[in-house]
């Protein structure tokens, strides 16, 4: 009997030792008002989104965000957004994700200086080349036209963007990284940013 106890006791150990731990991550970042990832072409100054956070398996990132940027000069707004109609101001980013161009039925409402997320798979993400913007097979020139040169081969497709706003909790399927930006279409004469809490549960 003693040895009975004694050998459970050794496999009950050995499970421990050798059970993975899930824990929650959390993580803090500034998001920048020039973070759209360039996906509408029409800023010089835009840059990539920001990576936020990376999670290792499947589970929930919860985003809670807080400030106020502005996305031109003397129009503030908070991660929420405002209600703006884009029709001929160019495409943002969820204009772009929802496959409305120029002269899209109604207008193109949607929350300028909202604050905008991506999830991108880790196969994606650690790509050679990967960067944090808008992914396709050219470059957009200054007016907006295709030039033909091979831009960013390896990038965020536009499909991939969502609402993130103030708090928002955000469901993966694996491993990946969460990149964070505004939704602006022209990022030129924006300015502040947004401070942003996220944590990841299993």
């Amino acid at each position: 009997m003693k040895n009975f106890y004694l050998s459970s006791s050794i496999a009950i150990a050995m499970m421990l030792a050798t059970s993975v731990v899930h824990a929650e991550k959390t993580a803090n970042v500034t998001v920048s008002a020039k973070a759209n990832g360039n996906f509408s072409g029409l800023s010089t100054t835009a840059i990539p989104l920001v990576a936020a956070i990376e999670v290792t398996e499947a589970g929930i990132i919860n985003v809670s965000a807080s400030g106020t940027w502005n996305f031109g000069v003397n129009f503030p707004s908070g991660p929420g957004g405002v209600t703006w109609n884009q029709q001929g101001n160019g495409i943002s980013p969820l204009m772009g994700a929802a496959g409305l161009g120029f002269g899209a039925p109604g207008g193109g409402y949607t929350p300028i200086g909202a604050l905008i997320g991506a999830f991108i798979p880790r196969s994606t993400a650690k790509q050679p080349g990967f960067k944090a913007n808008i992914a396709y097979n050219g470059y957009y020139s200054s007016n907006g036209n295709l030039n033909g040169e091979l831009a960013f081969s390896v990038g965020i497709p536009a499909a991939s963007i969502f609402y993130i706003g103030a708090e928002s909790y955000v469901t993966v399927n694996g491993p990946g990284t969460l990149y964070l930006g505004i939704n602006d279409e022209g990022v030129d004469d924006n300015s502040g940013d947004v401070q942003v809490k996220l944590t990841s549960y299993p």
